[in-house]
């Protein structure tokens, strides 16, 4: 099931940190009651709005709109399984990462709750590799002009 945009908007919000829907409002340059119309209403924001709410959450705006590429559970859960830890999915929803081994259990609300933190587990990966990259091209370039002179 993929959630609408209200529901990945509040969601996404909350987890970014804006518990309250004005400090969120305040923070992309809208106006608080017209932020509560994209939320409750069904209003939807003009491209340039969505660009700004997309970058304050740190999400694409795929995830925002709830496009089903945009929804990476199988993907995340295969990643998180080959690490070994089981993931279990429950009835009402709810997703439950275990440590093997161990009796640690840590219960996500939904799918989409998972997902975003694979995601920001993966980002987190990816500033990493960037690091190593730059260090492997720098030793590269430093091999490279040994080797000239």
């Amino acid at each position: 099931m993929h959630m609408t945009f209200q529901e990945n908007l509040r969601f996404y919000r909350i987890n970014a940190g804006y518990r309250q829907a004005k400090d969120f409002a305040a923070a992309i340059g809208v106006n608080y009651s017209t932020y509560m119309a994209y939320e409750n209403q069904g209003k939807e924001p003009k491209y340039e709005t969505l660009l700004r709410i997309a970058e304050a959450l740190n999400v694409s705006i795929d995830t925002l709109l709830g496009f089903p590429g945009a929804d990476r559970y199988e993907e995340f859960k295969r990643l998180v399984i080959a690490a070994g830890y089981p993931v279990e999915e429950r009835n009402d929803g709810f997703v439950i990462l275990s440590v093997s081994h161990t009796e640690l259990k840590f219960e996500f609300q939904c799918k989409m709750e998972f997902c975003y933190w694979a995601g920001k587990t993966l980002e987190k990966l990816d500033k990493d590799i960037t690091a190593i990259k730059s260090a492997y091209i720098d030793r590269a370039v430093s091999e490279l002009f040994n080797l000239e002179k």
